[in-house]
């Protein structure tokens, strides 16, 4: 009607033979679901400008093995436990399976937000309740041993339907405000705070699993079966307009992040070491600073961000136990709490050319330190910038961009970092449309370069981080249709 509008949408993904090269596994089959739905209602009296209420609801089934890689391979020469794989399966009459390993994951989601609008003076205030509730199960199946084929060893022989994510569920109730207030003329300001409530369950967590994997690595601690959590954030904004096309901003805020289930409840006993949870994580709280400037003159434009932030409770993979120790248990990737430090710097402008050319430009660098062990903290990105020049006369259009990478010098060689080499790659695209019909070509990585971005490798800190090529020269043709 004239003040309400609803919209309802509903996806759904099927997806086959999915290459994962940074995981241990391929995805084989992959069905989501997903069903989302919004009521707005506008101008209901002049305190309350609007209502919108929002829901939302996802599965998705997913089923990796590893079909394609050596592990699943009875002739390979890497890992020779696998080498009893095929006489496995003939003797288990198992001759139907083409992997050694499998991993299946069932994940529900179901939310749903309130706001309001008001207009209390001269701001506005927008406050509003969210809840969301995400339940995960994971199980897994194993042909894998830690024999040889002298002495055979059939401890993980035909390990089916395992638990390693014991049927996780998440629930979060949150309340919020926000409030945007003009100073002056040149000056405003925007508020906000919110609080939330959390519970996580393990489900699907039974006594004799805790006792026999997840007990001895956290001698004399009783493991919980559920975490409460509750924490508060809070965020003040000041922007100041120095001229028409020029304003500063100041930020600061206190922002928090609760554990995910994985992070707390994941088991999985693999060939050399093992996925465990860490029940007793924290929740990560994060204080941080941002100052800044916006310069916006017609269709020019160009924005320099600083930021500094601090890091309680930072969450991390970890070996456990320690691989230093004495303990004999089979070492476990894991994660820890840590406290840590990140600060940065940003840029991006667009300069609008004569003749329907634009030239743009993006260059970021940001910086962590790992306060509790006093090293660099890992997995931050090196500098790294974008340059392109783009011609559009919106019948045409045709563009050539460079990305340029530095080389990484800090990196945590605990979690088997390496210096990652720096890199330039050359992209170039160019199209048509006509008449809502958009088509386009395009060559990316142009002159064929071979290379590795930061954080492309397989994460685990208890092997060799294998780094994970990019593409190589390709091509890509697209259309696409607007009504």
């Amino acid at each position: 009607s004239r003040n309400s509008r609803m919209e309802l949408s509903y996806a759904f993904l099927q997806g086959t033979d999915i290459k994962v090269p940074t995981m241990n596994f391929d995805v084989s089959d992959e069905q989501v679901h997903r069903l989302n739905g919004r009521l707005t209602v506008q101008n209901i009296c002049p305190l309350i400008r609007e209502i919108s209420l929002h829901g939302w609801w996802s599965r998705a089934r997913t089923l990796l093995d590893d079909s394609l890689r050596v592990s699943s391979d009875p002739n390979n020469a890497v890992q020779s436990t696998t080498s009893l794989t095929t006489a496995y399966r003939s003797a288990l009459s198992l001759n139907q399976r083409h992997y050694a390993m499998s991993n299946r994951f069932v994940v529900d989601t179901t939310g749903g937000r309130l706001i309001a609008k008001i207009a209390p003076g001269s701001g506005e205030l927008r406050k509003g309740v969210d809840f969301y509730q995400r339940t995960w199960n994971g199980s897994y199946s194993s042909l894998l041993n830690f024999g040889t084929p002298v002495v055979p060893d059939y401890r993980y022989n035909d390990n089916r339907n395992t638990i390693s994510i014991p049927d996780v569920t998440t629930r979060n109730v949150g309340l919020f405000g926000l409030y945007e207030l003009p100073l002056t003329d040149t000056l405003r300001t925007v508020l906000s705070v919110r609080g939330d409530i959390s519970r996580v369950d393990a489900d699907g967590l039974v006594p004799g699993r805790v006792a026999n994997f997840y007990q001895p690595y956290y001698p004399g601690q009783a493991i919980p079966y559920s975490r409460d959590f509750a924490d508060w954030g809070a965020n003040a904004q000041l922007f100041w307009k120095l001229r028409p096309e020029l304003e500063r901003f100041l930020n600061g805020g206190r922002a928090t992040r609760i554990p995910d289930g994985k992070e707390l409840y994941v088991g999985q006993n693999r060939q050399g070491s093992n996925l465990l949870g860490n029940p007793f994580l924290r929740q990560t709280v994060v204080h941080q600073v941002d100052a800044g400037v916006t310069w916006v003159s017609g269709r020019h434009h160009a924005e320099v961000t600083t930021f500094y932030s601090q890091a309680t409770d930072f969450i991390l993979p970890v070996s456990r136990p320690d691989p230093d120790g004495a303990n004999p248990l089979t070492a476990a990737r894991s994660a820890t709490n840590l406290n840590a430090t990140i600060w940065g710097v940003e840029f991006d402008g667009t300069l609008q050319l004569p003749a329907d050319f634009k030239l743009s430009g993006m260059v970021a660098y940001s910086e962590g330190r790992n306060r509790t062990s006093g090293r660099p903290l890992a997995e931050i990105p090196p500098l790294r910038g974008r340059l392109a020049l783009q011609y559009d006369d919106r019948r045409f259009f045709a563009g050539i961009s460079q990305t340029l990478v530095a080389r990484q010098n800090r990196f945590d060689a605990t979690l088997n970092e390496t210096s990652m080499p720096g890199y330039c790659v050359t992209d170039l695209n160019l199209g048509t449309r006509y008449k809502g019909f958009t088509i386009t070509a395009a060559v990316n990585n142009l002159f064929d370069s071979s290379y590795v971005q930061p954080l492309s490798y397989q994460r685990d800190p208890l092997t060799m981080a294998v780094r994970i090529p990019e593409s190589g020269r390709n091509f890509t043709l697209s259309a696409s249709y607007r009504f």
